[in-house]
């Protein structure tokens, strides 16, 4: 895949930009994953600006919105401040969920499920699309939605595996759902 056909390729900015976006496809590659699914993490993540130090108010940063203990774990030293070498760190991320839940790379909303509340991963694969999005006692399905209030696509009050399916699908690229195992030989020749 030519990094100019990766999805928001467009909101990557700067001199590194070329070497960013190759490591992208390098890092997909590693996983296994289409690459443009990284890039729609990242770019929604960052706030569409592919920046490795862009906080959000509950104190997390960067690419994919390192929180808490993760941050120390895979965004330190230089991955803190260059967008370049916090990918090692996002690499380390998914690798290290993908040993623990095999299929937590296989689709789309899987990926995003590990950036936003991995807990949750091991419910949602199989799961009816009304199943609440909740790990109890700490992520009760009403402080997800407090927080998170987008995810509620029907607006009902409940965050469901429907609705994360549906805001997912509306916010991205379509690009971003084809499928895996034919994009996998077009991305990676």
């Amino acid at each position: 895949m030519n990094i100019n056909d990766l999805v928001y390729n467009e909101y990557v900015q700067g001199s590194d930009r070329t070497v960013f976006l190759e490591k992208v496809i390098d890092v997909s590659r590693k996983l296994g994953i289409n690459p443009n699914w990284l890039m729609a993490i990242m770019w929604h993540e960052s706030a569409r600006s592919f920046s490795a130090t862009i906080p959000n108010p509950d104190g997390c940063i960067g690419l994919i919105q390192f929180c808490g203990e993760n941050i120390n774990t895979f965004a330190y030293g230089e991955r803190r401040y260059n967008r370049v070498a916090q990918l090692d760190g996002v690499y380390e991320y998914f690798k290290y969920w993908k040993s623990i839940y095999p299929n937590a790379l296989d689709s789309f909303s899987n990926m995003y499920m590990i950036t936003f509340l991995p807990a949750f991963l091991p419910q949602m694969n199989g799961a009816s699309d009304d199943t609440l999005i909740e790990v109890l006692p700490k992520y009760p399905n009403w402080l997800l939605i407090k927080h998170n209030s987008g995810f509620d696509y029907n607006k009902d009050g409940k965050l469901t595996v429907g609705d994360w399916k549906n805001y997912l699908k509306a916010k991205f690229d379509p690009r971003v759902f084809e499928d895996e195992k034919k994009n996998l030989l077009r991305c990676y020749p």
